[in-house]
């Protein structure tokens, strides 16, 4: 709740309060308002309720069940689930409404912009939400048998496809957190889009015109989602590209230094961005997706019952980005 100076009041929302008013319109007033914050309260109870469940869902029931890497295929209803969160993010992440208490105006927000890593804030789904359900997607997608079917979960798989970079870019990220929208950026491409030169090519032109268009849409537009939007269509899509061209043309690289980003398939780790690399050339990698570490406070690799294990690649794709 944050305080305002501003008088201002809705004029429909002033006629419906007075014309319910029945003697003693100061008491009655209060009582109207009070009903109001804990309506508030209770769809705010609930969205944060359903962010809840749904990360619970994908991170402890699928993904991170059991010691080993799952091998879990996205179905339908999870990708409805999926783009449900996402509209919710788009429809209350900073949406406020305006209550009265007594001299003064506050305002009620929904879902907060930014905050700790938690699912109470847009940020904090973003980085948890969907950093897990571009993991799960290492896997690919339950496959159906009526063309119906089929035809429907492509055009949900494109709608998150452009409903999860519309998000991503509306977010303020810091500087310390510029790892997070690359990698978040590359895996939504690569997993829900397209990874090989020719598709990229020919889908990319359409796909940066839809996602404007989307974020055209969005109600609360963060100060900076133009710059965001000109770095993903001139220097994401155009890097993620040339990744898949260096695969295709089996231009691997060895080694890598801290801070690189890389791309591989092993154990499906996607984009990731390199946060240590030991002497014998195994790397601690890092992206939204993999587990949360206290210690180092960073998303870091978890592999089997070990806290995080560096991992030994042979060989890989560096990003340059």
């Amino acid at each position: 709740m944050t305080p305002t100076t501003h008088p201002d009041i809705r004029t429909d929302e002033q006629e419906e309060n007075i014309s319910h008013l029945a003697g003693n319109e100061e008491e009655e007033v209060r009582a109207d308002k009070s009903i109001s914050l804990k309506l508030l309260e209770s769809d705010k109870k609930k969205l944060k309720a359903f962010f809840k469940n749904l990360y619970g869902y994908f991170h402890h029931d699928i993904l991170y069940k059991d010691v080993k890497v799952s091998e879990y295929k996205i179905s339908l209803t999870d990708l409805t689930k999926y783009l449900i969160a996402l509209e919710l993010i788009h429809e209350f992440g900073g949406k406020s409404e305006k209550i009265e208490d007594e001299q003064a105006q506050l305002f009620f927000t929904y879902l907060p912009l930014t905050g700790d890593y938690d699912n109470d804030n847009v940020k904090g789904c973003c980085l948890n939400i969907i950093g897990d359900f571009l993991r799960l997607a290492k896997n690919g997608f339950k496959d159906y048998s009526f063309d119906y079917t089929k035809k429907k979960f492509s055009e949900l798989r494109y709608d998150a496809l452009v409903s999860t970079i519309a998000c991503i870019l509306n977010i303020s990220w810091k500087e310390d957190e510029q790892f997070y929208i690359k990698t978040l950026l590359l895996n939504a491409l690569h997993y829900l889009g397209w990874s090989t030169t020719d598709e990229l090519n020919h889908q990319i032109p359409n796909l940066i015109t839809r996602v404007i268009s989307k974020t055209k849409q969005l109600k609360q537009q963060s100060y900076h989602l133009g710059e965001h939007l000109n770095y993903f269509s001139e220097r994401v899509c155009n890097a993620l590209t040339k990744a898949a061209k260096k695969r295709e043309t089996k231009d691997f690289s060895k080694t890598a230094t801290k801070g690189q980003i890389i791309y591989s398939s092993i154990a499906g780790i996607g984009y990731c961005y390199v946060y240590s690399v030991t002497g014998r050339n195994e790397y601690c990698l890092a992206r939204p997706g993999f587990e949360w570490n206290e210690n180092e406070c960073e998303y870091i690799n978890h592999f089997g019952n070990i806290v995080y294990s560096p991992l030994p690649l042979p060989y890989f794709t560096i990003v340059d980005l």
